[in-house]
């Protein structure tokens, strides 16, 4: 993943930059020799025929980083103990309509470094070059607002942002143009990792050719993997260098679909930079020094993870003394094993994951494994990797490794702030692991991580509507939901927004309030703070949430009341729960004497797939199981009959998803009940035109309307 680079925007009007008159000739002259650098890829001017109805087309690009501790890259002011970055890159874009225009009608780069640098320029059709005019630049404010394609890769630079502007653009023009970045990455103990960089060959725009060259002192390794077809790195020995070498070339676009997983389903190369002092270390991915690391044994990974552990249970040992008095002081040291497991969970969770949250994997496994022992309760630590990011034999970095504990048959995560025991996260299911050996020389036992059916990951949708007396043409709407396991996590961000749980978090587990041992001045203090907080935020809610149901609907005429029931953290109440009263325009019509009501339509944000949707070059990748249940119940105006129901009753099942739904009138009450149900974590795209069946039934049926009529 890329972190922004930001490019550069000159300071005539924002500040020193701009008044120094070689500014902008340093920033030329710092990139000059790379940009004109002699490379045929950068001399093509046309492009494949079959790609020019496409908004635009990289003919090529180029990147470079160089890592050296010594001087190298970093002449004045240098340390020599210090880690310095060089990475440059070169861009040529053949822009193929108006859309590509406005996009690079503006260019990014950062100027914070005075030995960064950056120049372009514009290539008419009719072979005219004009050069870019940093002169125009401006300070760029916010650097988040940097399109993605303008970033670095490692992050370095001195991250002061700018962009200039690139006039005289036209459909049929190439952009050719380049930047470098310095950074003084320090050194920081015996070893630096840096941020792993995973690169899909598929771009935005389909490319005709593209390359990387790493250059790297004999203390920096490169842990690199190619996945899904992608070609690896090659290692060319150059002195006192490692130079490794990476080329690409003909990718077509990305197409923007739905299910889609980037890091598990495309050509990619992942790599990651990583200083040592010391060779093939215990606790690193690395190899011996000019070792391009490609693949970790399971054997070779398990003595990795096993030195990782090693290292946290050191750090978890010096926090058992006041773990344990807590233990102590919930009175769970001498309960039914089952119960102090449970006890133990839920500690860590408030104790680590509750401020930051979630907690470390290593640490976890660390804490419980050391509390586990105290009562004498075997366990044993494994590792997994996220079915989000990669698989298990994909794994090349310390990041990707994930922990978890299995207990007798029951798999235990690392909390997050609102997580459970039983949980098993969407990310892991289904996920290969490995059970670290207890002794030296055994192996690692293989294990599958469960999966949670579709009917305990579920949502549960309730609405009473009535038309408004006063107002004909409105519903009013009396929301119950509930949310379970993997779809409550999804949803909780937004939903527990502005709810502060942290103060009494202590209560969903059986803990003890730790604000009995401050003074009682300092309990006063912190519960005004608490009081005024919980008072403003009474406040903020309603239209927070109000702003989350426009996305759902398209005119929320009022939004009266929003109450959460149970925030689903509670050990004992783990869904969460929450009710709303609203009131919707636009889902009433009139026509003479009859009125259309748009009942199904209360199952929003049902997908509507077209064009590149309806086909697939991917396989579907779904995630998790999940179900959603809807009941809608809609009193009918006295006087009035009702038409249309026979439409809404029909079911589609098959192996890949289900959605299945009824309409009723009884007692002069319509209720439509629905559900829809993803029964697969991955649909082969052979079985795409399954799926379309259920999911073009309910976008159908969220479009219907019902009929009444005196």
């Amino acid at each position: 993943m890329r972190y922004p680079i930001i490019l550069f925007i000159s300071l005539i009007t924002f500040g020193s930059f701009g008044q120094e008159t070689d500014a902008f000739e340093k920033l030329r002259s710092n990139v000059e020799a790379f940009i004109n650098q002699s490379d045929p890829a950068f001399a093509v001017t046309d492009i494949p025929a079959g790609w020019k109805d496409q908004s635009a087309v990289i003919i090529a690009q180029k990147t470079f980083m160089g890592f050296d501790q010594k001087t190298s890259f970093k002449l004045l002011g240098a340390n020599k103990k210090n880690v310095y970055i060089l990475e440059k890159e070169r861009r040529r874009i053949k822009l193929l309509d108006k859309s590509a225009v406005e996009t690079f009608s503006e260019l990014y780069f950062d100027a914070g470094d005075k030995n960064n640098g950056f120049d372009g320029k514009i290539i008419k059709a009719n072979g005219q070059i004009i050069k870019l005019e940093l002169e125009k630049s401006v300070l760029v404010e916010e650097a988040e607002n940097v399109p993605e394609i303008f970033r670095s890769y490692t992050g370095n630079g001195g991250h002061r942002y700018y962009k200039v502007p690139v006039n005289n653009l036209e459909e049929g023009d190439i952009l050719d143009y380049a930047y470098q970045v310095n950074n003084d990455a320090g050194t920081y103990g015996s070893f630096i990792e840096f941020t792993p960089v995973y690169y899909a060959c598929n771009r935005s725009y389909s490319v005709m050719k593209q390359s990387f060259e790493i250059k790297l002192d004999k203390n920096t390794f490169l842990n690199s993997r190619a996945v899904n077809g992608a070609p690896e790195f090659r290692e060319n020995p150059s002195g006192e260098y490692n130079v490794y070498t990476w080329e690409d070339a003909n990718r077509e676009r990305i197409k923007s679909q739905y299910f889609l997983n980037s890091y598990m389903q495309f050509p990619m190369v992942k790599f990651q930079i990583v200083y040592s002092n010391t060779e093939n270390a215990k606790n690193l991915f690395i190899g011996n020094r000019g070792e391009l690391k490609s693949k970790l044994s399971p054997e070779e990974l398990s003595k990795k993870a096993a030195s990782m552990l090693a290292g946290a249970e050191a750090y978890a040992g010096s926090q058992m003394p006041s773990l344990n008095m807590h233990l102590k002081k919930m009175e769970v040291m001498d309960v039914k094993t089952e119960n102090y497991i449970v006890a133990c969970y839920y500690l860590l969770r408030h104790q680590y994951a509750l401020e930051n949250g979630n907690m470390s994997g290593s640490l976890f496994a660390a804490l419980m494994k050391q509390l586990l022992e105290k009562r004498g309760i075997g366990s044993q630590v494994g590792v997994t990797s996220s079915n989000r990011l990669t698989s298990m034999d994909d794994i090349i970095f310390r990041s990707e490794v994930q922990w978890f504990i299995l207990l007798n048959d029951k798999f235990i995560f690392a909390p997050s702030a609102i997580s459970h025991i039983n949980e098993i996260p969407g990310w892991a299911q289904g996920s290969k692991g490995y059970l670290l050996p207890k002794s030296k020389g055994a192996s690692p036992e293989e294990v599958t991580l469960p999966r949670t059916p579709f009917s305990e990951n579920y949502s549960s949708y309730s609405y009473d509507v009535n038309m408004d007396p006063a107002k004909t043409d409105l519903l009013m709407v009396k929301a119950k939901h509930q949310l379970a396991n993997n779809n409550r996590i999804a949803e909780s961000g937004k939903l527990l927004n502005y709810e502060l749980y942290e103060p009494d978090d202590w209560k969903t587990y059986g803990g003890w309030d730790e604000m009995e041992s401050l003074p009682a001045s300092q309990q006063e203090m912190i519960n005004e703070k608490i009081t005024k907080y919980r008072t403003e935020a009474r406040k903020l809610k309603p239209q927070f949430m109000e702003d989350q149901l426009k996305e759902d609907f398209a005119d929320v005429v009022k939004y009266d009341r929003f109450r959460l029931v149970q925030d689903g953290r509670h050990m004992k109440k783990q869904n969460l729960m929450y009710e709303e009263d609203y009131t919707l325009g636009e889902m009433v019509q009139y026509a003479g004497k009859s009125i259309l009501v748009k009942l199904p339509g209360f199952l929003t944000n049902q997908l509507r797939l077209s064009g590149d949707d309806r086909t697939r070059q991917y396989d579907a990748h779904i995630g998790n199981q999940r179900s959603f249940q809807y009941q809608v119940k809609f009193t009918v105006p006295a006087g009035y009959k009702v038409f249309g129901l026979a439409d809404l009753n029909q079911k589609v099942d098959n192996e890949t998803g289900m959605f299945e739904s009824k309409a009723v009138f009884e007692n002069g009450v319509v209720t439509i009940t629905a559900s829809k149900v993803y029964k697969m974590e991955l649909v082969e795209k052979a079985s795409w035109p399954r799926m379309l069946e259920w999911i073009d039934a309910a976008y159908n049926f969220s479009q219907k309307r019902i009929l009444l009529r005196q």
